[in-house]
């Protein structure tokens, strides 16, 4: 019996619906390789560093650079035609309309007369 004990009888599928018995014999049984420990650590701090890297670029503030100088020559125009039409975007040449629409970006006829309003008010205050 000590000889017979290492073989192992095979393995029955459940009957199939044609009433057939399926016979399957188990893999042999190969001797497993197993993983450095060298290489499962270097695999487990490869996969942390990059977690960690992932979450630094998701989670990060933006990079903040230097701001641009402020449209000075834009917000002048402006003023100077808010000044020149006192605030009525309609009585400005149809010229000067697109530009202040271009550099409003649509929002001619509020910034001249908002820009009109802030003169009005700085002329009072003095």
């Amino acid at each position: 019996m000590g000889g017979l004990s290492s073989v192992k009888p095979p393995r029955l599928s459940p009957p199939q619906p044609g009433g057939n018995v399926v016979m399957k014999r188990a893999a042999p049984s190969t001797p497993k390789q197993s993983v450095s420990p060298v290489v499962v650590v270097l695999a487990v701090l490869a996969l942390v560093l990059f977690v960690a890297w992932r979450a630094w670029v998701a989670f990060a503030p933006p990079r903040m650079g230097k701001l641009p100088p402020p449209p000075t020559q834009d917000i002048q125009f402006i003023n100077q035609k808010a000044r020149e039409v006192q605030g009525d975007f309609s009585r400005l040449s149809p010229e000067d309309q697109m530009r202040v629409q271009q550099i409003t970006q649509g929002f001619g006829p509020a910034a001249i007369a908002s820009a009109w309003r802030k003169q009005q008010q700085g002329n009072t205050a003095q």
